[in-house]
């Protein structure tokens, strides 16, 4: 496979979730791929209410794929801050998935609901051929594209907080 070609299918994606104090939370999914020489970005986000980090983080993972096109197979690279979701990703769901989704000490994984609509997406050949989840952090990231993932969830977190505000002051 060329370069050219290899670059038609790659995607990448990186992602961040953020939760307050009070358990509010923002999330971020920023897509780039560049082909021919032009590079395409688009960004994805949203708030949830009595949330954490990691299941915010695994919204914006979710919302990013399934914004992939249906009809054109890629290959996914995600970039998450998170260790338990790069693990998660790149090794547990399958252990998961083959234990009918039950974790080494025989419990459920937190936010099964989540890491179920993952596996099904990143699972279907005929959409994803081939994916690997980065750990990153201040050394091995691509800095702008992490801080756009980043300032984006903490953005949706204070919209998320105002649109909630705004609805209780009606």
């Amino acid at each position: 496979m060329s370069k050219a070609q290899f670059d038609k299918l790659k995607v990448n994606l990186w992602v961040s979730g953020t939760t307050d104090k009070e358990g509010d939370g923002g999330w971020c999914a920023y897509l780039h791929c560049c082909i021919g020489g032009k590079h395409y970005t688009k960004t994805l986000g949203g708030f949830g209410k009595e949330t954490t980090p990691t299941r915010m983080t695994l919204q914006a993972i979710l919302h990013g794929l399934q914004a992939l096109k249906k009809n054109k197979p890629v290959i996914v690279h995600i970039y998450t801050s998170v260790s338990n979701i790069s693990s998660g990703i790149n090794r547990d769901m399958y252990q998961w998935k083959d234990r009918d989704w039950l974790t080494q000490k025989n419990q459920q994984p937190k936010h099964l609901d989540l890491w179920k609509q993952i596996y099904e997406i990143l699972t279907n050949k005929t959409q994803v051929i081939g994916y690997k989840v980065h750990l990153q952090n201040q050394l091995n990231s691509d800095q702008p594209h992490r801080l756009v993932a980043v300032h984006t969830s903490a953005e949706y977190l204070l919209k998320g907080k105002k649109k909630l505000y705004e609805v209780a002051l009606v």
